[in-house]
């Protein structure tokens, strides 16, 4: 795999190869604040972190984040985002095809999860990887 090295976790001066990672299907360290080398519009630092959920089956679930950020300061980033069953892999942003569908909405301070049809009968495997500014 090949380690982004231009990303700084916070606080440390380490970058993403300096670190080890606490699941091999994650790309980026769990819970923990990754300064990124890119900015927002204003010059103000992109943050990012990845948070991981083992759920049951269902068609809903909260992760929280607990970055109590307003809207327009967080994202989803759908490439670093996604679950798994064991079977299948797919996108955790907005996945949709003639039967089964995946949906997460970003809210203030969790994340809301949502599976239709087949994919709520197995268990998943969540990473979910938000964006953020600090206000």
């Amino acid at each position: 795999m090949k380690i982004n090295s231009d990303l700084i976790i916070e606080g440390t001066g380490k970058t993403l190869g300096d670190v080890q990672f606490n699941d091999w299907t994650s790309p980026y360290p769990l819970n923990t604040e990754v300064k990124t080398k890119e900015t927002w519009e204003n010059g103000q630092p992109i943050y990012r972190k990845t948070f991981y959920s083992l759920v049951g089956q269902g068609t809903f679930y909260t992760i929280d984040h607990n970055l109590n950020l307003a809207a327009n300061k967080m994202w989803i980033d759908q490439a670093h985002s996604w679950w798994t069953n064991g079977t299948y892999t797919q996108p955790l942003g907005h996945y949709q095809d003639s039967n089964d569908f995946s949906r997460c909405y970003l809210g203030a301070t969790t994340a809301g999860i949502a599976f239709g049809n087949t994919y709520n009968t197995h268990s998943k495997a969540i990473y979910l990887t938000i964006c953020y500014v600090k206000s």
